[in-house]
């Protein structure tokens, strides 16, 4: 009888570490799912599907966006589901913290020297 090498299935979630966001910030987490041949998951934020607007909302691509105030349930929970196996899951954790978002767009520039 052959014998099989069973591959683990597993989710990884970056960044992986528990991080910090500011009210309204922003946060794009990636999944890798391994030992599964549908590699696509679905993200939570604070439980919810797609999140809300307590915990904050998480798109399908993983793109986090902190909710307007700090949540009572602080950290917040992110989670990766595996599509094909509910089973498989990652999460990591995200302090939501006061403070203000600057953003910072470049539309064009040139190349200095002298």
């Amino acid at each position: 009888m052959p014998i099989g090498i069973a591959c683990a299935q597993t989710i990884t979630i970056s960044p992986s570490a528990s991080v910090s966001e500011v009210v309204g910030g922003n946060i794009q987490f990636t999944a890798t799912v391994t030992g599964l041949s549908n590699t696509k998951v679905n993200w939570l934020a604070g439980g919810v599907l797609g999140g809300d607007s307590t915990a904050g909302k998480i798109n399908s691509s993983g793109f986090y966006t902190a909710p307007a105030t700090i949540p009572a349930t602080n950290p917040v929970t992110i989670e990766a589901v595996s599509q094909a196996q509910a089973s498989v899951t990652a999460s990591v954790k995200v302090t939501i913290k006061a403070g203000k978002v600057y953003s910072l767009t470049v539309t064009s520039g040139t190349g200095g020297g002298n």
